[in-house]
């Protein structure tokens, strides 16, 4: 009879855990800010798992232990950066060691760098949007501008 007992109440544990997790999950609120560059049209939805530190051409941010830098540079992507395409930009990426550094081309001469310090799984870095900037602003009405982007 223990030989039956043990595995149903070990289901049972399962699906109680899993159902907590999924409903945090879930029910998490989340508080959206749109940060936005004028001059490049760019901006950032950012929830309330970062924190954002603005500077003139850029800012900082962190979530949990994650560390990130978003930078305005004159020039073009770096040469070690592979092509790819994020949310329509030409972009590039590369890593190095628990860094990643991505590159969005802004125009002719001036890219946006993320150097993003990946230590834990979640959140992610962030990632600019450019054609659904808009939308995101009609949406979420916590607009904050970054100055010199």
């Amino acid at each position: 009879m223990n030989k039956i007992k043990i595995p149903l109440l070990l289901g049972l544990v399962a699906i109680v855990v899993i159902s907590i997790i999924l409903l945090n999950a879930f029910t998490e609120k989340r508080d959206f800010k749109v940060y936005y560059g004028e001059k490049s049209k760019i901006c950032f939805l950012v929830d309330n798992r970062y924190e954002v530190k603005l500077i003139d051409g850029g800012f900082d941010y962190t979530g949990n232990k994650n560390i990130g830098s978003i930078r305005l540079k004159e020039g073009q992507l770096s040469k070690e950066a592979l092509p790819v395409n994020i949310n329509g930009f030409r972009s590039g990426y590369y890593k190095e060691v628990n860094k990643r550094i991505y590159e969005y081309i802004l125009n002719d001469n001036e890219v946006l760098v993320d150097i993003y310090e990946n230590i834990e799984k979640i959140p992610v870095n962030l990632v600019p949007y450019r054609e659904e900037c808009e939308k995101i602003m009609q949406k979420f009405t916590n607009h904050i501008l970054i100055p010199g982007v």
